[in-house]
């Protein structure tokens, strides 16, 4: 899990009014412009407690309906979540688990640890992330705590317990207030909440010593969680005779994307397009332009969009900004060159709005005209792309299975193709050479599922039949570096990097449907390029 920059949203005392304008004054720091005055609000990593709700009196740790009607409605955790939906899922999982479970099994048990506290030092706490799968299933928000689902064979939903942190005063005077545990079950739609320090007395008691030689441990151990605290989780868990992943089929539900999460997923998109634009906005004039100077407006044009004035916009990813040959390096993230004006400058960026993402990647000339050669890679970039959601729908109107591999697996027929017809390699090479050059060019897969993570829903195949609600990511890419470029690639291709990435949901005919809807042909590029007004960009001197 990647550590990213955000900017709170601010209340300020006496008044509801947001902050409505920010402007990057440099990578680091943002001055929010609030009607009546300015003031200057870090753009910083901080820690989740500082996102709180105050209801009656009560201090919660984190945001609540009575406290943030702006963001959410009565009976929500998230924008269009309730915590009868939250319910609904642990309910849903549990019937899929009772129908995979050996006919020995008559009890079920289901730990999953949160995400850990990261820390930029050893005090200095990072802004928090929830683990996607722990949110998914209960809607807590706060680190150091535990999720136990129970229920016996013939139950339809979980007995659902919560380990959590009390509260402490030293914590609230630094980071914030926690809901207290007395508060927990009526918040969350939980059954009960204990002190995370009875964990394992608890599961001990219940678990331990061979008391429950008829029991499944649901494991849940991942990158993502907190894997300290799982340890101690699994310890008490270790005498439970049938073991299973639950992750397998716990992202085989959560692949499936409801309208809600499909709208907070389009909010991030269009945050994202926003960021772009804005980058746009500082192109085509002077000598060049900075890959620093880029970033700064990517997550300035972020907080000035729509979204960002209304919701809690930061980063789903740290942002790929690489000019020129850098381009051909996939994850460059550096951001400390000079792009100059002659250069292509290829960006893989995404906004989070309330735990849900967007990727999108493009890639644009500087100086705001592609020349020839690069014209020719980018329109054999996004020709690949096109016909990969013209196989989508052509696969649902015959009634055709479609996977993200089956996808692939067509989009390198078609770049080789295209590579040979616009002079990329020769066309009297063989199948076998081809097909190893395109590779090669192309090193990546084509998709990957987007959602509650930018690679979302690990366990779930790419040979998966995609359906309704499926949300993932179609991004062809050439990458062509000057020094271990193929000997067949002509010179002129050298040191060009080209991605172009969006995300695409099935839609109830079966269809691809963009949730992105950021410029892409050439011409409406470089028409944004050359008509945008730059007066509000001042490009710093080349070093």
């Amino acid at each position: 899990m990647s550590v990213v920059l955000v900017a709170q949203r601010v209340h300020y005392a006496g008044t509801r009014q947001l902050v409505s304008r920010v402007r990057v004054t440099s990578l680091l720091h943002v001055q929010a412009l609030h009607t009546g005055g300015g003031y200057d609000v870090p753009f910083r990593r901080c820690s989740a407690a500082s996102r709180i709700a105050v209801v009656s009196g009560n201090h919660y740790g984190q945001i609540l309906p009575a406290s943030h009607s702006h963001i959410l409605n009565a009976g929500e955790l998230l924008p269009g979540i309730s915590v009868r939906d939250l319910a609904s899922r642990r309910h849903s999982l549990v019937q899929t688990l009772n129908d995979n479970a050996p006919a020995a099994v008559t009890r079920h048990v289901v730990a999953m640890a949160s995400a850990p506290q990261l820390h930029t030092a050893p005090d200095v706490p990072c802004e928090y992330r929830q683990c996607t799968d722990y949110r998914y299933l209960c809607g807590f928000e706060e680190a150091s705590s535990v999720l136990v689902m129970e229920w016996g064979k013939n139950d339809d939903k979980p007995v659902t317990t919560l380990f959590a942190e009390p509260r402490n005063e030293k914590f609230r005077l630094w980071h914030g207030p926690r809901t207290s545990l007395e508060n927990i079950p009526a918040v969350y739609g939980v059954e009960r909440a204990l002190p995370i320090d009875a964990m394992r007395a608890y599961l001990s008691e219940n678990y331990g010593s061979g008391k429950r030689s008829d029991c499944m441990h649901w494991y849940s151990a991942s990158s993502s969680h907190d894997n300290d605290l799982y340890a101690k989780v699994a310890k008490q868990l270790d005498d439970i005779p049938f073991r299973s992943n639950v992750l397998p089929h716990l992202h085989a539900q959560r692949v499936v994307k409801s309208t809600p999460e499909l709208q907070l997923m389009r909010q991030a998109a269009m945050a994202t397009e926003s960021g772009f634009l804005n980058m746009m906005r500082a192109c085509n004039h002077g000598d060049g332009v900075s890959e620093w100077t880029l970033n700064s407006r990517l997550s300035a044009g972020m907080l000035e969009s729509s979204v960002g004035r209304t919701s809690r916009v930061g980063l789903s990813f740290p942002s790929v900004v690489a000019g020129g040959a850098r381009a051909t390096v996939l994850h460059y993230l550096a951001k400390d060159m000079f792009i100059e004006r002659d250069e292509m400058v290829l960006v893989d960026a995404g906004a989070e709005v309330h735990g849900y993402v967007s990727d999108v990647s493009r890639t644009w000339p500087v100086s705001g005209t592609y020349t020839a050669t690069q014209r020719a890679l980018y329109e054999a970039v996004l020709d690949v792309q096109s016909h990969a959601m013209e196989s989508i729908n052509t696969a649902a109107a015959s009634g055709q299975a479609m996977s993200i591999n089956k996808l692939h697996s067509l989009s390198l027929g078609r770049m080789r193709g295209n590579l040979r017809d616009i002079g990329v390699m020769p066309s009297n090479l063989s199948l076998n050479d081809s097909h190893t050059v395109t590779r090669q060019l192309f090193p990546h897969a084509l998709c990957h599922y987007v959602g509650g993570d930018v690679h979302d829903c690990k366990y779930v195949s790419g040979d998966y039949q995609l359906k309704q609600g499926v949300a993932f990511t179609i991004e062809p890419g050439l990458y062509i570096p000057a020094d271990t470029a193929p000997s067949c690639v002509p010179s002129r291709f050298h040191g060009i990097g080209i991605r172009i990435e969006d995300i695409v949901v099935i839609d109830s005919h079966g269809n691809a449907e963009l949730i992105t809807n950021l410029l892409k042909t050439v011409d409406a590029i470089e028409h944004h390029l050359n008509t945008s007004t730059h007066a509000d960009s001042e490009m710093e001197p080349k070093h």
